[in-house]
């Protein structure tokens, strides 16, 4: 595919690990150079001299090794990327192995000093793909357009129970992409219909019929309306309304009438004490209701 490059070709950077629980492995098998890929404008190559990252003997359970290498990308397009996976995964030890990874753009600081993004933490059995997909390995985010060389720390862990002598051997392998050329679409031109505007259908004038019969017309409705009684009294009914419902509260809380007549009855005898001890009332005692005012004999007059 001309506008399509996909490098099948990996770069492979054998890791061999050799664990035991208390005995010692000989026999690692040796590392191969590490190849240099280029499609005539796309270089990819790595800095560990053909050595393998990680060569161990007598790996304890439990125990945990760290490497780093730095991968570069030349003349990458603006969207190519790099994908990273495992190859040649074999031995008894390697469903035993956890791997992590954690990849960025790389710096001046050490491999133990390095942060960056952790892109992988699994078995190492779950990084193996297969040589007809290579491109199904595990993202990595990295464009090289924008940053050429990526570190990637690789860290390998055994289990806590592994087997007594077993061995595992396995290729680290970064997948170059070429991202393909995208053609945009034609945008398609929005068709434009005519817009037809409906005349209104002719309306006739109006005659009016000749009159028919008796050309009179009649002077009252056939059906008048007759409204017996008197007219409501808007006042009337509003009063009886009123009443109706000062009464219903009163029978809803009739604590408060019993209230006011307590006051007006303690109002009368307060009051009935108040003339009793007033001197002009005192003079006028009134105990019949026929009354006749007689002069005394000093006030007879000749």
């Amino acid at each position: 595919m001309a506008w399509r490059r996909l490098l099948r070709s990996w770069i492979g950077v054998p890791a061999v690990l050799a664990g035991l629980f208390f005995l010692v492995v000989a026999g690692v098998a040796s590392a191969t150079p590490t190849p240099t890929l280029s499609d005539g404008t796309v270089s990819m190559f790595g800095d560990n001299d053909g050595k393998p990252l990680f060569t161990v003997n007598d790996m304890l359970a439990g125990q945990q090794n760290t490497a780093c290498t730095d991968v570069t990308v030349e003349n990458a397009g603006p969207a190519d990327s790099v994908a990273f996976a495992g190859q040649e995964i074999s031995g008894p030890l390697a469903k035993f192995l956890t791997v992590t990874v954690i990849a960025g753009p790389a710096d001046s600081s050490s491999c133990a000093d390095f942060t960056g993004t952790q892109i992988y933490q699994g078995p190492l059995t779950g990084l193996a793909v297969s040589s007809d997909h290579p491109e199904k390995g595990v993202v990595t985010g990295w464009l090289p357009k924008s940053a050429p060389t990526w570190r990637f720390r690789i860290t390998v862990k055994a289990a806590e129970e592994v087997p007594l002598v077993s061995t595992a051997q396995a290729s680290f392998a970064w997948h170059y992409d070429t991202a393909p050329l995208t053609v945009p679409a034609p945008t398609p031109k929005p068709t434009v219909h005519p817009t037809v505007t409906p005349r209104p259908a002719a309306v006739p004038p109006h005659r009016p019929q000749p009159p028919t019969g008796n050309s009179n017309p009649p002077a009252h409705p056939e059906n008048p309306t007759v409204t017996l009684g008197r007219p409501a009294q808007p006042w009337l009914s509003k009063a009886v309304s009123t009443a109706g419902a000062v009464s219903a509260a009163l029978l809803r809380h009739p604590q408060y009438p019993l209230i006011l007549l307590a006051l007006a009855f303690a109002f009368f005898i307060a009051q009935e004490s108040v003339d009793r001890r007033d001197p002009k009332l005192a003079l006028a005692p009134v105990r019949n209701d026929d009354l006749r005012f007689t002069l005394r004999p000093s006030e007879v007059q000749l």
